[in-house]
């Protein structure tokens, strides 16, 4: 049986390799050799190469997706900053009955990121909706921001402020960054800190930043706090704006992996974790994007679950797979590489490492790379895989605290994990794909020596290892999209005729 493994290093970009390119300057035992053989082809992971809009830079969503099906899959960051442009907006059969009920009952909030890093979300889809809501009539438009500090600069939540009140629609009710809104690690307390200010209660928050205006709210935080946007404390501006058990909601945050957890605390029936002042009636609620079903759904994906992806064709063949990360990209691993399908495919087993509970993976620059290696050689001794999906999350979680030295720390230790893993793969007889999906330690300031926490557009490597010690030369230029193909081809079966991607050889 031919094999192949993919390893990706997620946040792993070219740089320039200036003094913020973490990756150039750690020391990389194992990778060096490899960047000093000039064999790497260097691929796209931005704009239309991964479905998104020209100007924005790629990201582990878009990335996987694209991966996984050897072909660009149109993204809601596209798909509704098209249907703003056309106006069609204004004619969702989704959000428009809700928008009349809210014209009715005279009030209506607006849940998300403000952030333009299109990641998560895309500010001018609130501005959509906010003059959308004018055009409807509805009285009271109240907004509760959750900032971001991650995917934009550390500290550029005041930017979006401004342009919000440019708009001059609306009123925002309350703020909080993402470490509470956005927890996707069954952190219940950041979520109930999170919706305890949607409900208009801060009396019982201990942090002491209360104020009426979001600017000074921020210039109260970064006179006291040396942390960026992401760990804002949750705050409420206007205590009229608090949710009521009836009042009508949209999120336009359209990712899915950060959401579910605040959703499940508003709506879920059966929710324990904390005690909340009622549930939201989620036929009430409209969310951009397919995570949480008993909502209304405003946007979806075209193709909500993408067919004849590399994991899919690799289980018809009647091949063995396995998908292997830890918690904070095994979502990526599974869900989104196999083409927004949730359950394993005929063949496909999981193997799940738990990610470290820290406020930031600054502090814990490993996480669970470790762990990982070894729970893959073990499993490498018990069974044989057709694929092994791999994903070590290092230069992007930790490229995300926005600090040099951990992420040139986090650098080394995948680089030690490699220099493990690889030669055992090779050993089985693994032929391995290793890549990035996207850039991050590659840039760790801005331009002006400011930290920076997001993403990059660099190209990134992407080597194959054969099983019999070569190392064959790649074309220098490619995409995501070209490593399904590229591995249909090493495992012997052909690629589907919707994969647009091309073997990289």
């Amino acid at each position: 049986m031919k094999k192949v493994c993919l390893i990706i290093l997620d946040g792993f970009g070219l740089g320039a390799h200036d003094e913020g390119d973490a990756i150039f300057h750690a020391r990389k035992n194992f990778l060096d050799p490899l960047f000093q053989s000039q064999k790497f082809s260097k691929l796209k992971t931005d704009g239309a190469s991964v479905g998104l809009p020209s100007f924005q830079c790629g990201g582990s969503e878009a990335g996987h997706l694209t991966i996984g099906a050897g072909r660009p899959i149109k993204q809601f960051l596209t798909i509704i900053n098209e249907d703003i442009d056309s106006g069609n907006i204004f004619k969702n059969p989704a959000l428009v009955p809700l928008f009349e009920k809210a014209k009715q009952r005279g009030r209506i909030h607006l849940l998300g990121m403000l952030s333009d890093g299109g990641i998560h979300s895309f500010q001018p889809h609130l501005y959509g909706l906010l003059k959308m809501a004018q055009q409807f009539g509805i009285e009271n438009i109240f907004i509760h921001g959750f900032l971001d500090g991650r995917d934009v600069g550390e500290r550029s939540a005041k930017k979006y402020l401004s342009e919000l009140e440019t708009i001059g629609i609306g009123k925002i009710a309350s703020l909080s960054g993402r470490f509470y809104s956005m927890d996707r690690d069954t952190n219940w307390d950041r979520t109930k800190a999170g919706c305890d200010v949607l409900w208009g209660r801060d009396e019982i928050s201990n942090f002491k930043l209360q104020t009426s205006n979001g600017r000074e709210a921020l210039d109260k935080f970064y006179a006291t706090s040396k942390e960026s946007d992401y760990y804002f404390p949750p705050i409420v501006l206007n205590k009229d704006g608090a949710i009521a058990k009836d009042d009508i909601v949209v999120c336009f945050n359209y990712r899915s992996d950060r959401m579910r957890q605040l959703w499940s605390a508003l709506c879920d029936e059966t929710f324990t974790e904390f005690d909340r002042p009622f549930r939201l009636n989620p036929q009430n609620v409209a969310v951009f994007g397919s995570y949480y079903p008993d909502a209304v759904t405003a946007y979806e994906l075209a193709d909500p679950q993408v067919p004849y992806t590399l994991g899919e064709i690799v289980s018809r063949a009647g091949l063995p797979q396995l998908r292997i990360s830890e918690t904070e990209k095994f979502n990526h691993v599974t869900f989104y590489f196999s083409g927004q399908r949730k359950e394993p495919f005929e063949g496909e087993d999981r193997i799940l490492i738990p990610s470290p509970k820290c406020a930031s993976y600054a502090e814990k620059p490993e996480m669970s790379a470790r762990e990982q290696t070894d729970a893959l050689i073990s499993q490498l001794a018990k069974k044989e895989y057709a694929l092994i999906v791999q994903n070590f999350a290092n230069p992007d979680l930790v490229g995300h605290g926005g600090e040099f030295s951990p992420a040139k720390k986090a650098i080394e230790i995948v680089d030690e994990c490699l220099s493990r893993e690889i030669p055992v793969l090779l050993s089985h007889g693994y032929d391995v794909l290793l890549f990035a999906d996207h850039g991050n330690a590659d840039e760790m300031f801005e331009s002006n020596g400011d930290p920076c926490a997001s993403h990059t557009k660099n190209m990134v490597p992407c080597w194959l290892l054969k099983s019999d010690g070569t190392m064959p030369q790649l074309r220098e230029n490619g995409t995501l999209a070209d490593i399904a193909p590229t591995a249909l081809e090493l495992l012997g079966i052909a690629k589907s005729k919707e994969m647009t991607g091309k073997p990289l050889f």
